[in-house]
């Protein structure tokens, strides 16, 4: 045995299950060199140096299978490159070209040196099964957004077998993934806004070549600290059972979501000292901010703040400048590296920070959902169709239901659980065994289609969009928070009388208003006025041509109707393999159990 299999093995024989370590009288088990990652920068070595084992208890998933849930805080240091003025100041990266580059800053870029430390939060949690056999040999390293740093995955929503189990996405899908039998490494990692405020509270220094020290900086985009991380998983599993996982996965969400971008289209991120793929596969769940782009670096250009809404960025936002040079070239290796990718994009924001009638209005300019359909596009076109799929959710903006579980607004926005549920094993298929995915879902990118061709292709629409019974929309009154739908039921019933009766333009009965004084146009008429019944909207999609949650204009809507659209949309779903069969299953029984219309 070598010397960090007996290390690890005696570390194992002393987790105790269901046992705090930290609680215990003898001082946490630690990795002193964490299996020896990382590497010599100038004479120094850089990478994890303290892997800390600070408490450790017994849980099971689903199946009551036993797993080990392992809290590990992580030390270490890490190289890079920062700015020194201009935008996104507070960024520390090893990718400087894309990640600051696309982000309005062309540099100069200063390489230096920073740390992190387990003290502040850094580190992972892991998700082991006690025995090898109920591994399914494969490992999913979660990296969380940015809403703030060292974000812990917190404790995992309870579980009922043999039924659909709602809010998944409080914990980025972890429980999902441990009852597929996956080893899950859900890391935190120091990640701020461009605020400097946060990166005051929360940064690290960073000492630079020329020896000097620059405070305050943030690690989001750094996709090395990842990396170095995910082999002390690996080599940690390889310790326990003497073998390494088959397959790798990536899953992030937002900033997370970017850096796993990063890894993929920047030459040689994604390998490790030997030259091996570090990540066989990405799932990524709506790209903060739409980057990155596979090209270098001119797609994004910043805007003053006064042509925004404030939102609490110090910097301006962004538009989409294409730029007529490509910069980055996917070389035959770089394409046979490329991991195989699936990008999620809600869809329920588009506009997003920009105020009607500013000088934005008429450059078109959107802020998110065009800057993900370029990502899509230029991956196309550079040859990279075989390996990627684009699939958008209509109606749902940042946030899912399980992410604002804890908060009132959970039930005005949609639960992604069954979606995540199905493209696990979507993405597990492609790569392990070459199962071809659906083919890409975007309303903007099929948008020039001809008309059964683009009926097939167009975004994925959930019955709660697809069988409406309101609308989702963005900027509910009251909700500062980007990327947080509100949502406006049809009136239940008959109309007024009268077109002309006064009730008609009550508060109550008109369409409502959003957080920044403009009208939610549930009708599509250009005014605000009544909301809709049931039944007028459902003719009005009609008329609009809408595959689903139509009427004729001499029928009336009724709870039939109702559950027959939710039936018809949750079961093709579920043959797309876009919704998990406990989803669909849930999906019928709630519409059959529904009091909606008679």
């Amino acid at each position: 045995m070598t010397f960090h299999s007996i290390l690890a093995a005696a570390l194992w024989i002393a987790w105790t299950p269901g046992t705090a370590l930290g609680a215990q009288d003898t001082a946490p088990p630690t990795l002193e060199d964490c299996f020896g990652v990382g590497r010599t920068v100038q004479g120094r070595l850089v990478g994890p140096e303290s892997c800390r084992i600070t408490r450790e208890i017994r849980i099971a998933n689903i199946h009551g299978v036993a797993y080990r849930r392992i809290e590990m805080g992580i030390s270490g240091s890490i190289d890079g490159y920062t700015v020194k003025n201009g935008p996104r100041i507070v960024n520390f990266t090893d990718v400087p070209e894309l990640a600051m580059g696309q982000k309005g800053n062309l540099g100069p870029y200063f390489h230096g040196v920073g740390v992190y430390r387990s003290d502040k939060g850094s580190g992972m949690t892991l998700f082991i099964p006690e025995s090898s056999e109920d591994w399914n040999g494969k490992l999913f390293v979660i990296v969380h957004g940015g809403t703030r740093p060292y974000q812990p995955v917190g404790d995992l929503v309870t579980r009922t077998p043999n039924r659909y189990n709602p809010f998944m996405g409080a914990n980025h899908y972890a429980g999902l993934m441990i009852d597929k039998g996956y080893t899950v490494a859900y890391t935190r990692r120091l990640v701020t806004s461009s605020r400097l405020s946060d990166a005051g509270e929360h940064g690290e220094p960073v000492a630079l070549d020329d020896g000097s020290i620059l405070q305050g900086k943030s690690y989001g985009n750094h996709v090395g600290m990842i990396r170095d991380w995910t082999l002390v998983a690996v080599n940690l599993l390889k310790s326990q059972w003497n073998r390494s996982p088959t397959r790798t996965y990536f899953y992030g969400i937002s900033s997370g979501a970017q850096l796993g971008r990063l890894l993929n289209y920047v030459p040689g991120s994604n390998l490790d000292s030997t030259g091996r793929k570090v990540f066989d596969g990405m799932l990524l769940n709506d790209n903060g901010g739409g980057w990155f782009s596979p090209i270098i670096p001119g797609v994004f250009d910043l805007l003053p703040v006064n042509f925004t809404v404030r939102s609490g960025e110090g910097n301006g936002f962004f538009f989409l400048q294409p730029d007529d040079q490509d910069h980055l070239i996917f070389d035959d290796t770089h394409t046979r590296n490329f991991a195989h990718q699936i990008d999620v994009v809600h869809r329920g924001y588009p506009g997003g920070h920009f105020r009607k009638g500013n000088y934005l209005e008429s450059l078109l300019v959107d802020t998110y959902v065009s800057a993900k359909g370029e990502n899509a596009r230029l991956l196309v076109e550079k040859g990279l169709a075989s390996k990627t799929r684009t699939y958008e959710i209509i109606g749902t903006a940042h946030f899912d239901a399980g992410y604002l579980s804890s908060t009132e607004l959970s039930s005005q926005n949609l639960d992604l659980g069954g979606v995540f549920d199905a493209l696990i094993d979507v993405l597990d298929l492609w790569v392990d065994q070459a199962v071809e995915p659906p083919p890409t879902r975007s309303d903007s990118l099929n948008s020039g289609l001809a008309g059964s061709e683009q009926e097939e292709h167009t975004g994925i629409r959930l019955p709660e969009v697809a069988c409406p019974t309101g609308v989702y929309y963005e900027f509910p009154a009251g909700v500062l928070q980007v990327g947080v739908t509100g949502f406006q039921a049809y009136l239940d019933g008959p109309p007024p009388s009268s077109p002309t009766d006064p009730s008609n333009f009550t508060e109550e009965l008109l369409e409502p208003m959003d957080r920044r004084g403009y009208p939610v146009d549930m009708n599509h008429n250009g005014i605000r006025d009544r909301r809709e019944t049931l039944t007028e909207a459902w003719q009005r999609r009609r008329r609009e041509g809408e595959k689903y949650g139509t009427l004729d204009k001499d029928e009336t809507f009724t709870h039939t109707h109702y559950l027959n659209c939710v039936r018809s949309v949750a079961t093709e779903l579920f043959e797309q393999r876009f919704l998990s069969k406990s989803a669909m299953l849930d999906y019928i029984q709630k519409a059959t159990d529904s009091n909606i219309g008679p």
